[in-house]
């Protein structure tokens, strides 16, 4: 299934590292697996560790317990221009 999902934030991180914060996240991130959207292209370099159940990606609340978007986050390595909150990145080849 081809990896993508909706971007709710974009921060970097005080070593210069770029992360992007998901939801609506369909399929699975993985390392090495590139991204676009339109203006930009980014590789993974890290999976985030969500604190409700330990993976990259969760699907439910961690104060109510319900079923949620499911959502995530990874650390990139970008090329082009930033992405911006509400855009959605897709895998460059979907495997």
């Amino acid at each position: 299934m081809e990896f993508r999902g909706r971007i709710t934030d974009v921060f970097e991180l005080p070593n210069g590292r770029v992360i992007l914060q998901m939801t609506e996240i369909e399929g699975l991130p993985d390392v090495g697996m590139s991204l676009r959207w339109e203006g930009g292209q980014c590789e993974i370099r890290e999976l985030g560790r969500n604190g409700t159940d330990g993976m990259a990606v969760s699907t439910r609340s961690c104060l109510t317990g319900h079923p949620v978007p499911p959502y995530g986050a990874v650390g990139v390595a970008l090329t082009g221009a930033r992405p911006q909150p509400g855009t959605w990145v897709t895998e460059v080849n979907a495997r």
